[in-house]
């Protein structure tokens, strides 16, 4: 994925005096597409009592980076937001019905 969402954690550099010496030059952090990946592969191993094997893990793993690949086009385009936003609702709608007996 080219855009990987910019920086999660951007730390900006120091600059002492007026003569703009750099003292320390700062770091981009970690990206947002990590970031997110990171927070996904908690939720899915967080299963008590499951022990995951290499194999496993490496699935893990790329869900994670394709889930946040998925969100990071969605925010990146309105459009697709937009829509996704409505089959939402649309679902809660739904499922909130009295024919279903909810």
């Amino acid at each position: 994925m080219s855009d990987e969402g910019g920086s999660a954690f951007p730390i900006p550099p120091v600059v002492l005096g007026e003569d703009e010496e750099v003292a320390d030059p700062g770091t981009t952090g970690m990206t947002l597409r990590d970031y997110i990946a990171a927070k996904v592969v908690v939720v899915l191993v967080a299963r008590p009592h499951v022990t995951y094997s290499v194999p496993g893990l490496l699935d893990i793993a790329r869900i994670s980076y394709k889930v946040a690949d998925a969100m990071l086009v969605v925010r990146s385009n309105p459009k697709i937001a937009a829509h996704h936003a409505a089959v939402f609702h649309a679902e809660l709608e739904e499922n909130d019905s009295p024919e279903r007996g909810t």
